[in-house]
């Protein structure tokens, strides 16, 4: 075989080569472009479900704030119209209390030099 024919074979061989190899890039970008669609398409779903998520939490920040709202007021009425009275007439039994005392039972010990202090 001479060097001629060597080199024609070598040249035909490049060319089923690179035929092949081109035909194998159209396949590869036509499955990217295909892949492409789908990973677009997913990102829609998620990007729906996402939505989705965000409004459904935006609607429980609206209720959780609607409830300390809520929570606050009770504690303030609560406050205002039972705790306080409460106090105040827990204070006043006690002072009357002390008052009685003071008047039923005095101090005996005031001169023997005990002082509460």
């Amino acid at each position: 075989m001479s060097l001629a024919a060597v080199r024609d074979i070598a040249l035909i061989l490049l060319a089923l080569e690179s035929i092949v190899l081109g035909v194998l890039a159209a396949v590869l970008i036509l499955r990217l472009l295909a892949f492409i669609e789908v990973a677009e398409a997913r990102l829609d779903d998620v990007t729906t479900s996402a939505g989705a998520v965000l409004e459904s939490a935006r609607e429980a920040a609206t209720a959780a704030n609607q409830a300390a709202v809520q929570v606050r007021g009770s504690t303030s009425f609560l406050s205002d119209q039972v705790v306080m009275p409460a106090i105040k007439v827990a204070a006043a039994v006690n002072g009357a209390a002390r008052f009685t005392r003071a008047l039923v039972r005095p101090d005996h010990d005031s001169g023997k030099g005990n002082h509460r202090g």
